[in-house]
C-alpha cells in the first residue's frame, strides 16, 4: 500500500511539472561587448514602454524566467539609454537569443524562437536595405547640390535604384508574411507594409479607379492592420498607424479636417472595442491639448460621453473641460479673474479699463516662457500706448520665485497669482494645459482670439489698433 502511494506521488509530481513547463517560459539571451551589470524588460504597449522586470547580467549573460506566459506582445530589452532591441513573445516556452552590442539587429542569432527568426528575418534584411538606401541618397543629394541639369541622367539611375532597392524590402517582408502567415510577428510585418493597388484593383476588378494614389491610401491606408486583434495593444503597431494616418493626412490643418480624419480613424478601429477605445483615447489625448479645442470637443461629446458612464471619473473631468471650452469659444465673455497681486490686493480682470487686454497665464519654471519674455516686452512697449494691457497669471507656488521673475524680466504689467499651479480655479475655467497660454480680449472682456506667440500677438494687435 505504501508503495502504491509513493508511485502515485511521483506520478502527480512529474505531471506537476510537465503542466508547469507547459505554461512556463524561459528568456535567455546573451550580449556580447556589453559591459553593464542590468537590463530591464519592457512591455510596448501604444506609445508607452511598461517596465515589467529587470535582471542582472554576467558576462553579457542574462535570463527571465516566468511560471506563466507573458501576454502575446512586442517587448524590449532596455540595456541603457541608447542600446535595446525589440522581441515578439507569443506563448513560446523557451526563446534564446544572442547579439553584439556593436549592432544588435545585424548581429542578432535566434537560437530558438519560431516567432523572432522570422521577426529578426525582416528586421536584418531591412537594416541592410536601408544603409543601401541612405548611400544612394547621400550620393545623389551630391549629385543635386553640384549640378542637377549636368547629373541628370545620373539622378535618374540613382531614383532607379532607389525605387529598386525599396521594392526588394517590400517583396521580402511580404515573402516573410507569406512563409508564416500564422504568427504574430507575420501579423506585425504586415501591419507595417503599405497596401498594394494592383491588389485592390485584382480583388476589386469592378471597384472605382483613384485618380490618385494619395486618394487610395487615404481610404485603404489601414488594409493591412487586423484591428480585430487585441493583442496589437500589446505592440507600438496601433500607435504608430493612427498617429502615421492623422500626420500624413493632415496636409490642410483645420477642425473640420481633423473631425473628419478621426471619423475615419475611429471607423477603422471598431472591430474591436478595446481597440476602438484605445484609439479614441489617443485622439481624445491629442487634441486635448492642442489648438484645435472644437475637435476635443467633438470626440468627447459624439464618442467618449455616448458610450461611458456617467459616474466615470474621466467622464466627468472631460466633460468639466468641454464646458470650460464652449466657455471660452471666440466670440464669448470671459470668465472673470479676482486674484491678488504681490502686496496682496486683489485685482478684478473686469475692472482693467483698457481697450484691449492680453490675458497671460505663465510660470517662471516655464523654459518657453522665460524664452518668450522679451518679445512680448517689446510687443506690450509697442502697443501699450495704443490701449494694451496684459493681466498675467502666475502659475508658480512659490511666491519668492514669482515676484523675482517679474522683477528681473521687468514685467511692468499687472501680475497676479494664487500659488495653486494648474489646481487654481481659473486655471481650471481657462483649461490651462500648457504655459505660455494667451487670450486677447476686448474692453467688455469679450474674446477675439488666442494667439500662440508674441509675433501672432503682434500681427493681431496690428490689425486691431
Amino acid at each position: 500500500m505504501k508503495s502504491i502511494k509513493i508511485i502515485l506521488c511521483i506520478i502527480l509530481f512529474f505531471l506537476g511539472m510537465q503542466a508547469f513547463s507547459q505554461q512556463s517560459m524561459l528568456f535567455k539571451g546573451k550580449l556580447d561587448n556589453y559591459s553593464g551589470r542590468k537590463v530591464y524588460l519592457l512591455s510596448l504597449k501604444g506609445n508607452k514602454k511598461v517596465r515589467i522586470d529587470s535582471t542582472t547580467v554576467v558576462k553579457g549573460c542574462f535570463q527571465f524566467t516566468y511560471r506563466n506566459f507573458l501576454p502575446k506582445g512586442l517587448y524590449r530589452l532596455q540595456f541603457n539609454d541608447t542600446l535595446s532591441f525589440d522581441f515578439v513573445m507569443n506563448n513560446e516556452p523557451l526563446i534564446v537569443i544572442e547579439s553584439d552590442a556593436k549592432n544588435i539587429v545585424r548581429n542578432c542569432k535566434v537560437l530558438t524562437s519560431y516567432e523572432n527568426m522570422l521577426y529578426y528575418q525582416y528586421l536584418s534584411y531591412n537594416k541592410i536595405k536601408n544603409t543601401e538606401r541612405d548611400s544612394l541618397t547621400l550620393v545623389g543629394k551630391k549629385l543635386f547640390e553640384a549640378d542637377k541639369v549636368k547629373n541628370t541622367d545620373a539622378l535618374n539611375l540613382l531614383i532607379s535604384k532607389i525605387d529598386s532597392n525599396d521594392s526588394k524590402i517590400e517583396d521580402h517582408a511580404w515573402s516573410l508574411v507569406n512563409s508564416s502567415p500564422k504568427l504574430f510577428s507575420a501579423e506585425l510585418i504586415k501591419s507595417l507594409l503599405a497596401p498594394k493597388y494592383s491588389d485592390y484593383r485584382k480583388n476589386n476588378p469592378n471597384a472605382p479607379k483613384y485618380k490618385t494614389m494619395n486618394d487610395f491610401y487615404k481610404d485603404h491606408f489601414f488594409d493591412n492592420i487586423n484591428f480585430a486583434d487585441t493583442n496589437l495593444l500589446y505592440t507600438d503597431i496601433i500607435y504608430k498607424a493612427c498617429s502615421g494616418y492623422l500626420s500624413t493626412f493632415s496636409e490642410t490643418p483645420s477642425a473640420e479636417n481633423f473631425k473628419q480624419i478621426c471619423d475615419f480613424i475611429l471607423s477603422q478601429t471598431n472591430k474591436s472595442k478595446p481597440v476602438f477605445d484605445y484609439a479614441l483615447n489617443l485622439l481624445i489625448q491629442t487634441f486635448e491639448a492642442s489648438e484645435y479645442d472644437e475637435v476635443f470637443i467633438y470626440l468627447t461629446e459624439k464618442y467618449f460621453l455616448q458610450t461611458t458612464c456617467d459616474q466615470d471619473v474621466k467622464a466627468k473631468t472631460l466633460a468639466e473641460k468641454v464646458a470650460a471650452l464652449k466657455n471660452l469659444k471666440i466670440g464669448k465673455i470671459a470668465p472673470n479673474i479676482i486674484l491678488p497681486d504681490s502686496t496682496g490686493k486683489s485685482i478684478d480682470l473686469q475692472s482693467v479699463k483698457s481697450k484691449l487686454v492680453l490675458l497671460l497665464f505663465w510660470s517662471s519654471q516655464c523654459e518657453h516662457c522665460e524664452a518668450m519674455m522679451p518679445q512680448l516686452i517689446l510687443v506690450y512697449e509697442k502697443y501699450k500706448s495704443l490701449g494694451l494691457e496684459i493681466y498675467a497669471v502666475s502659475l508658480d507656488t512659490d511666491k519668492k520665485n514669482w515676484v523675482t521673475a517679474v522683477q528681473k524680466n521687468k514685467m511692468n504689467w499687472i501680475n497676479v497669482s494664487d500659488f495653486k499651479s494648474v489646481d487654481g480655479e481659473f486655471t481650471k475655467k481657462y483649461n490651462v494645459w500648457q504655459t505660455p497660454t494667451f487670450i486677447l480680449l476686448d474692453q467688455n472682456q469679450k474674446i477675439l482670439a488666442k494667439p500662440f506667440t508674441p509675433k501672432q500677438i503682434d500681427e493681431k494687435l496690428g490689425e486691431i489698433l
